[in-house]
Order: C-alpha cells, then structure tokens, then sequence
C-alpha cells in the first residue's frame, strides 16, 4: 500500500484474511480491494485460515483496479462505469467497535455526499450481530491458523506476541465451537441480506481512524473482521483526510460474486468524492 500510495509501482497484490488489504490502503490513501472470498486461486499464496484467505489488490484509481481483476480473470478487460446506486446502507463504526471521531467525521461526510446525489440511505441497525461476527471471525482465524501452521505453533518463543496469542487461542477451541463459529457466520449472512435485500451495497468504515503512530502496532482489524467472516467483496476508497492531513478511508461492501457491480459503485463513488 505504501509503494503504491509512493508512485513506487502503479498496483500490487495483497492477501487477507482480516484486514491486511483494506486497512493499510485506508491508512496510505489509496484504493484497496478484497475479492469474494475464493474468487481467485490462491495458488502460491502462504495458506493461514482457509475459510477467511482471499486475494487483495491495492491500486491508485477504482479503474485500475478493474484493469487488474480482468488481468487476473484471465478476460477482456471491462473499464468499470458510474453504476449509481438505488440504495445504500449506513453501517456506523459503533456497529462494529471502537471507532475514532475523525473516523465518525468521514462517515457523515460520505453519507452526506452520498445522499446529496439523490442516493436513498439507510442506517444499519445489526442488533449487536457485527460485534458477534468480529468475534466468530477470530476464533474461526485462530483454530484453523493453529492447524494450518503447526511448525510456527510448536515454536511459539519465536513468534511476535500477536501471533503467540492467536496460535494459544487456536489451541484452546474444539472442533464443535469452530463448527458453531462457522454456522453462526452463516447466519448472520443470511440475517443481512434478507432484511437488506434492497440495498445495493454497505457503507462502512474501512478501519477504526488514522494509522497508528510509531512502529509497535499496524491498528487494530476490528472494521474488516464482519465482512471477511461473510466472504464479501470489499473496496476501500480513499480521499478524506483528518485535521492533520492524515488518510481516513472509508469501505463499501457488495454482495457475494458481485464484484463487478461492487467495482462500479466504487467508480461512481470515487468521483463523489473527487467532486468533494
């Protein structure tokens, strides 16, 4: 994300299985997306958690990140177009954890322009159910990520203290609490779009404020833990700062398989927020 942001290379690829795409693309202040999950191999890719691994692409415009995903689909490239959207709804990041107030700020400007071009919104109210999923998906991340890399977890002295706790949490479930984490998520998917079925995509925080400061932490991946968990394409759009200059970015999530539709609405969106 920041040799992108740095002109260093016009794109890269990325995986996540939290937030490893879009959170660093929203501190850089570049455009960062996140397939549904399996809709690229992941061929050559270190495997951490099966059910959450999916392949990232970081790039400085929504065009060019079409321009990748054609390249990687193995077609004709399609330049993605102003899809204006019917509907959109508003996750706020209370919705799913702490969330900064230049975080908070960015959001009811986002909202603001969305609805400024004749946009019909409306606000999540998930019940506390995204907080649930942020919680599915970390202990789903750490059973599997014990059994996935067992050589790491037998070595535990020589692992940042990050990646200790996650392999310890992993050693600790069962197989029915991973199972139970794995149909709740489902669930709760299903909760989403079927009291949703009219919005054409989620507007939510791509991370909790700015980057951190310092080098101790890269920010916690509490805004990408709900989607990730559902398998949901996302796109991180850049373009807002906070009173010190620093990059805030925002995230619209779409529908499983509709990455293409998700790519148009982030078009259209990113010439909102040029206009802005």
């Amino acid at each position: 994300a920041a040799a992108v942001a740095d002109f260093m290379v016009p794109a890269a690829l990325g995986s996540q299985t939290a937030a490893s795409v879009i959170r660093p693309a929203a501190y850089c202040g570049v455009v960062g997306y996140v397939g549904t999950c399996g809709e690229y191999s992941l061929r050559g890719v270190q495997p951490l958690a099966q059910s959450l691994d999916s392949l990232g692409l970081l790039a400085r415009s929504v065009e060019d990140i079409g321009l990748l995903r054609s390249v990687l689909l193995n077609r004709a490239q399609i330049a993605p177009t102003l899809h204006k959207p019917r509907r959109i709804l508003i996750c706020p990041g209370a919705n799913v954890g702490d969330t900064d107030p230049a975080m908070v700020d960015a959001m009811i400007r986002m909202t603001q322009a969305i609805q400024d071009q004749g946009v019909e919104t409306e606000e999540l109210d998930s019940c506390d159910l995204l907080k649930q999923l942020v919680i599915y998906h970390h202990k789903i991340l750490a059973y599997e990520a014990f059994r996935n890399l067992n050589e790491e977890a037998q070595q535990l002295d020589k692992v940042s203290p990050q990646f200790r706790d996650l392999m310890l949490l992993g050693q600790t479930l069962n197989h029915a609490e991973y199972l139970s984490a794995l149909e709740s998520v489902h669930k709760i998917g299903h909760w989403l779009w079927t009291h949703h079925s009219g919005f054409d995509a989620i507007l939510a925080p791509a991370a909790p404020g700015v980057a951190p400061k310092g080098l101790e932490s890269t920010g916690q991946p509490h805004m990408s833990r709900p989607w990730q968990a559902l398998g949901l394409p996302v796109i991180t759009l850049p373009g807002q700062v906070d009173d010190d200059g620093m990059p805030l970015g925002v995230q619209l999530v779409g529908k499983a398989r509709q990455d293409d539709i998700l790519i148009d609405l982030a078009c259209w969106a990113e010439g909102i927020l040029k206009l802005g």
